[in-house]
């Protein structure tokens, strides 16, 4: 982990297969658009945020790179952490399908890990987010990855207090990375994008200040291996974690 690395990345690469990220979905009410992530036949995380306010209808789409395609997956419940209020800490949420998934190269589960060193020092953020700041709320088409460079949690809640008080405390259950080779970063829209290496998921990006320009900070995720994030996931959906 580095207390400060230059640049990030924004926009990322395009996708070109599904098969690269078959544990991705799409996870769309009507008020927000998010991403997902696969974690057994039955069930799929994403964050509290994404259906706080609206859990009726959530549309949940996997197997395709493209916003809007790839086949539904029909939900059930959406439960989100009880200690969550809309705010940084606990913003995690799990959705139960009504029919087991069939699992394929287009579509398969994610692996909810526990290690040594908690983040991995380089990982991906995968999702559809926004072009940036625009007021447009424009968003990417096809799925896009980005590198992230684990950063402290010091250094990235200074970052915040140079540019935000209000997200001056990150909270507990959170982790934070940066990219290093541009500018840029996850925009909204990406919440809910598992921060992954391989298979194994480590997080769901949460917030950002900004993904581009001069007021950009480090993307926030919720923190998957947070011993409060485990138990709510593994009591909730009964999918345990792998030790790596």
């Amino acid at each position: 982990m580095t207390d400060k690395v230059q640049g990030r990345i924004f926009g990322g690469e395009e996708v070109d297969s599904i098969i690269q990220f078959p544990f991705v979905v799409q996870v769309t009410t009507t008020l927000t658009f998010c991403s997902g992530v696969i974690i057994s036949e039955n069930y799929i995380l994403t964050t509290a945020q994404c259906i706080y306010f609206n859990q009726d209808p959530i549309e949940v789409r996997a197997g395709s790179v493209v916003r809007g395609e790839g086949f539904l997956i029909p939900i059930a419940e959406a439960v989100y952490h009880p200690d969550n209020s809309f705010s940084t800490d606990y913003d995690i949420a799990y959705m139960r399908t009504e029919t087991p998934l069939v699992f394929g190269e287009d579509m398969e589960p994610g692996v909810l890990v526990m290690t040594r060193d908690r983040t991995p020092i380089l990982f991906n953020v995968t999702g559809w987010g926004k072009r940036g700041n625009e007021i447009s709320n424009e968003r990417y088409n096809v799925l896009r990855t980005l590198r992230l460079l684990t950063v402290s949690k010091r250094y990235c809640e200074s970052e915040y207090r140079e540019r935000s008080p209000v997200k001056e405390n990150l909270g507990m259950t959170t982790f934070c990375g940066e990219a290093f080779d541009s500018e840029g970063g996850a925009c909204d829209g990406d919440a809910g994008s598992p921060a992954s290496v391989g298979y194994l998921i480590y997080g769901l990006f949460s917030f950002s200040l900004e993904c581009k320009g001069p007021t950009v900070a480090p993307s926030v995720f919720t923190d998957l291996q947070d011993i409060e994030i485990r138990e709510f996931i593994t009591e909730g959906t009964g999918v345990e974690y792998e030790n790596h």
